[in-house]
């Protein structure tokens, strides 16, 4: 049982839509139902390659709307959190594929309309 999440929700209906999406994903991906992608991402990362490649390409998706750090930024707003981190291969196979899809989706996107105003924002 995952204890209850105290981090601030999403203020936004895209935000909130889109960490439920997250939340779906990662509990068909044999996770925490209570827990994004990015967070069950962020605790793993730099374990070996393959974590290292998740937290790059969704780092760099979200990059333009939040700069470095996103999965990072994740894991932590989740630590109460308990984290189911054993998994079948398909498990990981359900994983990559939802990541990659939605990254690949969501590159243009960010980077087209995040990207201008992360930069006005940071001059």
């Amino acid at each position: 049982m995952s204890t209850i999440n105290h981090s601030t929700p999403p203020r936004t209906y895209v935000g909130r839509v889109s960490q439920a999406l997250s939340q779906l994903g990662n509990a068909l991906a044999n996770g925490n139902p209570d827990v994004s992608i990015s967070a069950r991402i962020g605790q793993k990362r730099g374990s070996n390659w393959y974590w290292r490649f998740a937290t790059n390409l969704v780092d760099f998706t979200f990059y333009p709307l939040e700069g470095k750090g996103h999965c990072d930024r994740a894991w932590n707003r989740e630590t109460k959190e308990i984290y189911l981190t054993q998994g079948h291969w398909l498990s990981f196979v359900v994983l990559t594929a939802l990541f990659t899809t939605f990254c690949i989706l969501l590159i243009p996107v960010t980077w087209t309309i995040g990207y201008p105003i992360y930069k006005a924002g940071k001059s």
